[in-house]
This record gives structure tokens, sequence and C-alpha cells, in this order.
């Protein structure tokens, strides 16, 4: 499958942003201090600006407390931000984007089936920011 990059240089910006900023924290010891601070800034830029505080909370101890779901929001972001597996990319992709993602390559190996599942990441662009669609 071809790669699909976002025609939005900005969202584009954004997602390299956020995968920097994941990369950075994934390689810091967990359950610290540095750690959960850079989960926090992360988060503040990432949710939209109308979640309220205790839902931001509970996602950014979310990310902080198990480590599959930091993964899995790593991988989804590094996946829309480099195209692969990327089936389609819908909105007008100036106030809106949403990523079809297909799974990577053994992603679903380990059980032998054949699934076929696909994600939707939704990214909206608010406040004269990118975030992700709550």
């Amino acid at each position: 499958m071809a790669t699909k990059l976002t025609t939005n240089s900005a969202l584009q910006a954004q997602l390299s942003q956020w995968v920097v900023q994941l990369d950075a924290i994934n390689v810091l010891p967990s359950q610290t201090t540095d750690r959960n601070n850079a989960i926090r800034t992360f988060v503040g830029n990432f949710v939209p600006s109308d979640v309220s505080e205790d839902d931001i909370t509970a996602f950014g101890d979310g990310i902080y407390n198990d480590d599959e779901f930091f993964t899995s929001i790593l991988r989804e972001i590094k996946q829309c931000e480099c195209g692969e597996n990327v089936e389609s990319i819908g909105g007008n992709q100036r106030t809106r984007a949403i990523f079809t993602l297909k799974p990577l390559a053994g992603q679903l190996d380990a059980g032998g089936g054949s699934l076929d599942i696909v994600r939707e990441v939704t990214f909206i662009f608010e406040g004269g920011h990118w975030r992700a669609e709550g």
C-alpha cells in the first residue's frame, strides 16, 4: 500500500512535533516525575480545548500508567505522520482531517487470524492549532 500524507503542511508539522514529543517520552523511565510532566505537556497540546480538566487528567493518567495505551497512541500518530498503511484521509484537511488506518505489518499476526481492523483518527483545527478530536 502506498503512503498517504496530509496535504496540509501545518497538520503534517504538528504530527511530526507530536511524534518527536512522544519518542522523547518513550525513552524516559516509567513512573518518574519527568515522564509524568512530559506526558502532561503533550496532553495539554493534544486534546481539544473544550475537554474538561478531569478528562484531561484521566487521559494523561491513562498514558502514564498504561504502556500499551501509550504505545498505541504513539503508533497511530506515527502512522498518520509517515502515511504508512493510511487507507484514506477524509475531511477538508483545513479544519478537519480523518485518517483511516489499516494495521501495520505484523500488528495482528499474533493470533494467526486474518483480521482487518481499521481505525479512524481525527484531528481538528481550533484556535490556530491542530488537536485530536475528542
